[in-house]
């Protein structure tokens, strides 16, 4: 059965640090996904509505292939609300 870890909060209360450590704890068990780092790597500094649909479809397909895999998820954001989970499931 594959585990997915929600972690939401507020801005630095760990969310990030402790998905770190289980990467390097886990190294072939977790992938994690965190839309802030998806959103820098796809140069999505200004928030329009037309990209972070185009960012939450690449993050559901990136959680879905990962599941697939046979990986472990972990979600670290600041903002995950209910809408994004039902999303994934």
């Amino acid at each position: 059965m594959k585990i997915i870890f929600y972690l939401k909060g507020i801005p630095t209360s760990g969310k990030s640090t402790w998905a770190n450590e289980q990467m390097r704890k886990y190294p072939n068990r977790f992938k994690r996904i965190n839309k802030d780092l998806l959103r820098e790597m796809l140069n999505f500094s200004k928030f329009d509505i037309q990209k972070e649909k185009f960012l939450l479809n690449v993050r559901d397909y990136i959680i879905r292939l990962s599941l697939k895999k046979g990986f472990d998820i972990i979600v670290d954001d600041t903002n995950f609300s209910d809408k994004h989970w039902h999303r994934i499931n």
